[in-house]
């Protein structure tokens, strides 16, 4: 079996697409489905973000 050859969204593309329940990124050119952050990620995060809350002390604002 032959595929046809693969077009590349542009960013006007994406934009134009249907929004549904599923939150999508842009990523080369592909449509993505955005995946759920798990345990690991929000940890890692809640520690990065402890850690740059303290450096930043009289510096500016951290956020995540």
């Amino acid at each position: 079996m032959v595929q046809a050859p693969f077009k590349k969204l542009t960013l006007e593309d994406f934009l134009a697409l249907p929004e549904g329940e599923t939150a999508y990124e842009l990523v080369d050119g592909v449509a993505i489905p955005k995946v759920s952050p798990q345990f690991f990620h929000a940890t890692s995060q809640k520690n990065l973000l402890f850690l740059l809350d303290n450096w930043s002390q009289g510096r500016g604002r951290t956020l995540p």
